[in-house]
């Protein structure tokens, strides 16, 4: 049907206005809504005897209507305040056609968000420095510029890799550090990643990689503080000549430096043995401690007799009560005695805020990643691997006060990864209302990023707030990507389920099982979204 001028004149004559008109008659199928949030997206149907018209431009505020057909099409507010709707309906016996006029206050601020129709979350900046999901041109400039190349794997999703951008690679001393590197980020959520996932497989995100122009690689570290982080990096360029694999072939010649980069390499394995051999006969604290280390695991592997033993002589050893630096590893040590024989470790228990006091001091302990609210972190987990619930509790609060205190801190908008990770340790004790409300207050600041609608959506959830959990799994859905979309699919799906619709929980299954293209490699995580997707859908269709 063509949009011709006669018709422009019927339309003037018979345009809806609720300005001219209360109620004014609704060509939908239903009531347009009074209210949305900042790119939110929403979808619209004429009411039986009518279609949209193709030929006439649908205004959805700030931009236009997508995925347009008679019978159906989509508005994504990209802009807060007062928007104006003027939707194009004309009825199947195309004698007339009217305009469907509404205002809709978008809440948030009155700036653009991402472009209507995609589907997706407006891509970010990328971090200074860094270029974003470009990895072959990061290889051509490594190779141009004889450097080696930093490659951070990362997910929108992750509250450590944004921690790790809060903290760590937005830094001045952290560029100054890798000045010599071509440093590139890679969303593992985007095509663009998947053949450096394939060549590196990362066991877990944040994963950040040091290679060669040939991909050759360096070394590999899941992050940690400023100094520490920068110290791992100059490490790596000390052994640009050398990449690991290099090193593993003449392991037994290198020195003490070498082996023990090799000996944590095979420790990342847990190839306890293959370690050990290497650490054999070192005598400094860091060997000594990796070699402690290695034989516990060893240990714990086989299920040896003497364990209980084992772990009282190395928390002796590393606890730092003797006055050299306290290791990170001593709290798992003392939640496994605990676990063997509970009476036996009260006296290291008692001892916990002493222990602290020396973590935080430990330049060691910091190596390893446990500095700030990680300490609490890692007795926290501790605590609860030991079976004590309530010193654990006592712990992920103070871990969630520690990011608070730092976001509290930080920059406008440097504090995204903090504030996750406060929402992270308050939602591991149960305290949903108050890791909502953080998230509450990110989705307004920050409205065109999935990962905070769909921790926002899952919190909800918990609280029974079905309804406005499921706006916020929609929100997430119409703006993510990758794997992580087929994983708020299922969250959605779930939700729906809560609220006994089984109809609306089988179709977002079903777009979701039609919208996936499988990657050859069969290890790549769409794969698994892919069968959880079709295992709960399972479930659902035998569900009463």
């Amino acid at each position: 049907m063509k949009f011709i001028t006669f018709l422009t004149a019927v339309l003037l004559s018979v345009r809806v206005s609720a300005a001219e008109q209360a109620p004014a008659p609704s060509y939908l199928t239903e009531p347009p809504p009074k209210t949305a949030k900042l790119n939110e997206v929403i979808k619209f149907k004429p009411k039986e005897g009518y279609h949209f018209n193709l030929e006439a431009p649908q205004e959805c505020g700030a931009g236009e209507a997508f995925e347009v057909s008679t019978s159906s099409l989509k508005c994504q507010f990209t802009a807060g305040g007062e928007q104006f709707v003027s939707l194009k309906i004309c009825e199947d016996k195309e004698t007339v056609c009217l305009f469907e006029d509404f205002k809709v206050l978008v809440e948030g601020p009155a700036a653009a968000g991402p472009a209507a129709g995609t589907g997706l979350s407006e891509e970010e900046p990328a971090l200074p420095g860094f270029l974003l999901n470009m990895p072959e041109a990061a290889l051509g400039q490594a190779k141009r510029e004889h450097k080696l190349l930093l490659v951070d794997f990362f997910g929108k999703w992750c509250p450590f890799c944004r921690i790790m951008e809060d903290t760590v690679l937005t830094q001045p001393a952290f560029l100054e550090a890798s000045r010599n590197m071509v440093r590139v980020s890679l969303d593992v959520d985007k095509p663009a990643a998947r053949e450096w996932l394939t060549r590196f497989r990362p066991a877990g995100y944040p994963t950040y990689l040091v290679a060669d122009a040939e991909l050759r690689e360096i070394g590999r570290s899941f992050g940690g503080g400023l100094e520490s982080f920068n110290a791992w990096l100059k490490e790596q360029e000390t052994w640009k000549a050398q990449p690991i694999a290099d090193a593993r072939a003449k392991a037994a010649s290198l020195d003490e430096a070498g082996k023990l980069r090799v000996a944590q390499a095979y420790m990342d394995e847990k190839s306890w043995d293959k370690a050990r051999e290497l650490l054999a006969g070192l005598k400094t604290r860091t060997a000594l401690y990796l070699d402690a280390v290695a034989r516990i695991k060893g240990a714990e592997d086989k299920k040896d007799a003497g364990l209980p033993a084992l772990y009282r002589e190395m928390i002796g050893r590393f606890d730092g009560s003797d006055g050299t630096e306290a290791e990170g590893s001593v709290m798992d040590w003392i939640a496994a005695l605990h676990n063997l024989e509970p009476a036996a470790e009260k006296l290291y228990l008692d001892d916990l805020e002493a222990y602290i006091g020396r973590l935080k001091t430990s330049k060691e302990a910091a190596r390893e990643g446990y500095a700030g609210p990680d300490i609490f972190v890692g007795l926290a987990e501790a605590m609860d691997g030991a079976g004590l619930p309530e010193k654990a509790r006592a712990f992920y609060i103070r871990a969630a006060g520690a990011y608070a205190e730092l976001a509290e801190k930080a920059a406008p908008g440097a504090a995204k990864g903090l504030r996750m990770g406060q929402a992270r340790y308050l939602s591991r004790v149960k305290l949903y209302d108050k890791a909502a409300a953080v998230y509450g207050d990110l989705v307004k600041k920050f409205p065109g990023e999935y990962a905070f609608h769909r921790s926002y959506a899952g919190l909800l959830s918990e609280l029974k707030k079905y309804p406005e959990a499921l706006r916020e799994a929609s929100l997430a859905s119409d703006l993510s990507y990758g794997n992580i979309h087929l994983d708020i699919a299922l969250m959605k799906a779930q939700i729906e389920m809560k609220q006994k619709n089984k109809a609306a929980a089988l179709k977002t299954l079903d777009d979701a099982i039609a919208s996936v293209e499988l990657p050859a490699d069969s290890k790549l995580g769409t794969h698994g979204s892919y069968r959880r997707l079709k295992e709960y859908r399972k479930e659902v269709e035998v569900s009463k």
